[in-house]
């Protein structure tokens, strides 16, 4: 029973991981914004049973084992203090519903993270099923950047976005508005950083023998040396293609975080690798690869590139005097509630409650996660969220796996806030900070 259980937990987690992008939910209270809306994720329901069985286990099978182990590091006290402070959050929430509903998601962060580091996954498998259903929003991103066609489905939480509605993400030259590609996601930087997460963990595959192909899926005993190099170079084809793929797909949802944080990955891969001959080796064919792709890209998309990053173009303007405001709008929210903020969540309804002639729509967070956790759960709640980013950063740093993860973490949360004011990115920050616990004490192979 106990075998039986622990792969019930380990599969149905595998799932969740793969059903993980598809925003499926059950609108409990609909709004004009998904900042102001309650829904039911299935997402969340799911990880939700995949928790109770885990308790479960944990009771019946390793209650006095886990009370001897169980690693009482400073970043679970960090979380636990962050805890403390948001739930204080909600008696003083502008949004008290919307508050006591993101508290609720967060625990479920909190216990997603429990579950990634107390319980024994294979991260190699972790990876692939990660990359397969990245690989499915890549082609969705794609289609939808060159058909210039979008969709929507309530069954798989996708919205069909028009170039010509206000509030569409798109690029603008002279030939007209070009929709650029959301995926399933709300936004296409979310999308971007998404393919960036994709892309290195393709690299990761391509660099440590220990998460490769060869000696799982490439090779069998009975067959000849001839025929396992060939399936060995049929499955390398196959992962660089995957990689081509997510490079595209990077490129067409037009995300600067995510260009910046894939160029200053690629480039510390580069100077890590050079000291290390055989590791230089492998990661330069890689590094070719990624850079050369992206120059194509560059070269067939050159006009709306440009447009994209000429910052005196109509709507870079717009987009500049926007984040201006927001980070105005930002420090006086802080001024106003410096202690314990203004309610986790409530950010956008406070600046509502300011202001009555915003439209809901206008009202948005500040493009910056520290900034708007700041505003939300206040001084002390912030605190503890810096220093349980410490902890994490401390407590996993020996390994090169991580350090890609932290600074695409790092350039998403600084330029954007995403990982924090949606359901989904709360849970996804989680979801990255615990595979940093796996990669803690492994180094390339030579």
């Amino acid at each position: 029973m106990k075998k039986i259980l622990e792969k019930i937990i380990e599969y149905l987690f595998y799932f969740f991981v793969f059903i993980f992008f598809w925003q499926t939910k059950l609108i409990i209270r609909s709004a004009e914004t998904n900042y102001n809306e309650i829904a039911l994720y299935f997402n969340y329901l799911l990880l939700l049973l995949i928790l109770v069985l885990f308790i479960f286990y944990l009771f019946k099978y390793k209650s006095k084992d886990f009370a001897d182990n169980f690693d009482f590091s400073r970043y679970w006290v960090a979380l636990a203090g962050m805890e403390f402070f948001i739930f204080l959050s909600i008696f003083v929430s502008q949004a008290r519903e919307i508050t006591i509903f993101k508290y609720i998601l967060f625990l479920f962060a909190i216990g997603l993270l429990f579950l990634i580091t107390q319980f024994k996954f294979n991260i190699k498998k972790i990876i692939l099923v990660l990359l397969m259903a990245l690989f499915i929003q890549a082609l969705l991103g794609i289609s939808q950047f060159f058909s210039q066609a979008t969709f929507s489905s309530e069954y798989l939480g996708i919205a069909s976005h028009d170039p010509a509605v206000l509030g569409v993400s798109v690029l603008e030259n002279e030939s007209g508005r070009f929709v650029r590609a959301y995926g399933a996601f709300d936004h296409p930087n979310i999308f971007g950083a998404l393919m960036f997460f994709a892309i290195f963990f393709v690299i990761l595959l391509l660099m440590d023998s220990r998460f490769r192909f060869n000696k799982s899926c490439c090779q069998s005993k009975k067959e000849s040396v001839g025929k396992r190099q060939l399936n060995l170079d049929f499955c390398k084809i196959l992962i660089y293609l995957s990689l081509f793929v997510f490079i595209a797909a990077l490129i067409v949802s037009f995300s600067r975080s995510a260009l910046l944080a894939l160029g200053l990955s690629l480039v510390f891969l580069l100077i890590v690798s050079f000291f290390n001959k055989n590791n230089f080796k492998k990661y330069l064919p890689i590094f070719i690869f990624c850079l050369s792709s992206i120059v194509i890209f560059f070269i067939i998309l050159q006009p709306l590139v440009m447009n994209r990053f000429k910052l005196d173009s109509r709507l870079e303007r717009i987009s500049i005097d926007e984040r201006s405001g927001q980070l105005g709008e930002a420090r006086e929210v802080i001024r106003n509630n410096p202690l314990l903020g203004v309610g986790l969540g409530a950010y956008h309804q406070g600046l509502l409650n300011k202001d009555a002639t915003l439209k809901s729509y206008q009202a948005q967070p500040v493009h910056n996660v520290f900034l708007l956790s700041l505003a939300e759960i206040g001084l002390w709640g912030f605190i503890f969220f810096l220093l349980f980013i410490f902890y994490i950063i401390k407590k996993n740093a020996l390994s090169w796996h991580n350090y890609p993860l932290f600074i695409g973490l790092f350039v998403f949360m600084a330029l954007d806030h995403w990982l924090w004011s949606l359901p989904f990115g709360l849970l996804f920050m989680f979801f990255i900070f615990g595979l940093t616990f796996y990669f803690k004490y492994d180094n390339i192979d030579g």
